[in-house]
């Protein structure tokens, strides 16, 4: 099976945790299929942590109650459109119910949203917002996702550099979030699973202190091993509190384990998984 590992935080200044997550694992006749999903609440808005804690309970029950249907629906090999097309229909629709729910109770609930599914060697991203995907392999770490927020667009146009952007006041606003955006465009990123492919999930208050160095430093000496994740999962959050990050901080991370090649004859076998949601 695959190894997985998640933690938050919910920092040393807020009150909550607007920060949410899940990790899910099931053995399928196409091999192992895993699941990441990081949500940040938008800051500043009233009830962030039930925006994330609302969008990421919705995938882990597309996890357990809808991707069993459709792996069936997949006779030679594991579709990749077939999960992407299915996860923009998810996450247009709970865009719509939490502008309904904040239309209701005369509050504006947002969360950002990073997702990574895995199998048969392939994986699929659906983002909206400025959660990150990294994808480490030994030494070399890419980051899979571009941020949509208001500094990165304007370092993709030449009108501001890496650095400015860094310390600009603006850094914080993000171009897109689901159940604030009218009508939301989640991007949506494909390619390949290799073996030894490290993937991590990080809200901003786990990336933004210590960078790619510090996200390569502290999952380079996992062993691959379950213990070496939660360990990484740990040194991470913990450097970034060290370096004054004071936001809630949430990673998860995952790679193939021994065996996760293998297939079965039934759609799915087996799930279990991790969820940790606001901090739990």
């Amino acid at each position: 099976m695959a190894l997985f590992a998640a933690r938050s935080d919910k920092g040393p200044v807020r009150s909550t945790n607007q920060d949410a997550c899940c990790v899910e694992v099931a053995q399928t006749r196409f091999g192992d299929a895993v699941m990441a999903v990081v949500c940040d609440g938008v800051g500043g808005l009233e009830h962030g942590e039930v925006a994330s804690t609302h969008v990421a309970r919705a995938f882990d029950q597309w996890f357990a109650r809808e991707f069993p249907s459709l792996l069936s629906s997949m006779e030679v090999r594991f579709a990749g459109q077939v999960v992407e097309d299915s996860w923009h229909e998810l996450l247009c629709r709970l865009n719509q119910e939490l502008r309904n729910l904040g239309a209701r109770d005369g509050a504006m609930l947002g969360t950002t949203f990073t997702g990574v599914l895995a199998c048969s060697g392939c994986y699929v991203v659906g983002h909206v917002g400025d959660c990150r995907l990294y994808c480490l392999n030994g030494q070399d770490l890419t980051q899979i996702t571009e941020d949509q927020t208001l500094v990165a667009r304007e370092v993709a146009r030449g009108h501001m550099s890496e650095e400015e952007a860094r310390t600009d006041a603006r850094r914080n606003v993000i171009l897109q979030a689901v159940g604030v955006t009218p009508r939301l465009r989640p991007s949506f990123y494909r390619g390949p699973w290799r073996m030894r492919d490290l993937f991590v999930l990080c809200s901003d208050g786990a990336y933004r202190m210590v960078g790619d160095e510090g996200i390569r430093a502290a999952f380079s000496h996992t062993g691959h091993a379950e213990v070496g994740l939660n360990m990484a999962c740990h040194a991470l959050i913990e450097r970034a509190l060290t370096q004054g990050e004071t936001d809630n901080l949430t990673v998860a991370c995952f790679l193939a384990g021994e065996g996760s090649s293998q297939s079965s004859k039934s759609p799915v076998l087996l799930a279990s998984g991790a969820v940790c949601v606001g901090g739990e």
